[in-house]
């Protein structure tokens, strides 16, 4: 019957449960009849959860892992997003710079014209144009000299933080990068240095593995995933090795 179950399609399951209900009601709700029911349901319903190929079972192990790893790409995302930022601030400050030039000449050439002679209104008109056109380039140059200083400080910042978190999780995770790239690298492949045997959906770290892990603090704690790995590898029972 287990067997049945475990390679049964939906509608075979359904009708294995009405036959089992058909049991319980023609027998009565008596105390023979409800074991019966439990006997029979309790190895479907082991079945069920352990027939499931091992990639759709729960593994609180790669749940920890895919939450470290994603924590630390989200760390490097930043720190290359904030890199790339300042880059292009820093080049379109340099476009402003030389429009600003050219404005600026522009401005005291017609600054020129018009104390050279009288009073002439298409002079005065392209001096007030080439006024306003100057201050509108010097206003985004002083805003873009700000932003390329609060960038440059987000920079460092994210720099530091993608650090911190490599360093407490390359003692845990072998971390694969391509750090040769004029861009830099993203990580492209994560896993616990402690092998995890084939066929198991669940593993313990090593103690000292634990204990490293214990430290791993993202925003302030650890993810939920991994406090309930950390728990579970430091409750009583076996441990890997």
């Amino acid at each position: 019957m287990t067997l049945l179950w475990r390679v049964g399609q939906p509608v075979q399951r359904f009708a294995i449960l009405k036959y089992l209900l058909f049991i319980h009601f023609n027998l009565g709700d008596g105390f023979v009849s409800t074991m019966i029911v439990f006997l029979v349901t309790i190895p479907l319903y082991t079945a069920s959860l352990y027939g499931r190929p091992q990639k759709l079972q729960p593994n609180i192990r790669e749940s920890c892992r895919l939450d470290l790893t994603g924590a630390y790409f989200n760390a490097y995302d930043e720190k290359e997003r904030m890199r790339h930022l300042v880059r292009a601030l820093k080049e379109q400050l340099m476009q402003v710079e030389g429009a600003l030039k050219k404005y600026n000449d522009v401005y005291h050439k017609a600054k020129i014209k018009s104390q050279a002679q009288t009073y002439d209104r298409n002079v005065a008109t392209s001096l007030d144009e080439a006024y306003g056109i100057k201050k509108s380039y010097d206003d985004q140059k002083k805003l873009l000299i700000k932003q390329i200083s609060e960038s440059e400080e987000s920079h460092k910042i994210a720099i530091e933080k993608e650090k911190i978190l490599r360093q407490s999780l390359e003692p845990l995770l072998i971390l694969r990068r391509f750090e040769d790239r004029p861009d830099g690298g993203y990580p492209i492949e994560s896993q616990f240095k402690s092998p995890c045997p084939p066929y198991r959906s669940l593993c313990i770290l090593p103690q000292k593995d634990l204990d490293i892990l214990a430290k791993i603090k993202i925003d302030g704690q650890l993810p939920e995933s991994c406090a309930r790995y950390l728990t579970l590898g430091r409750s009583p029972g076996p441990a890997s090795p």
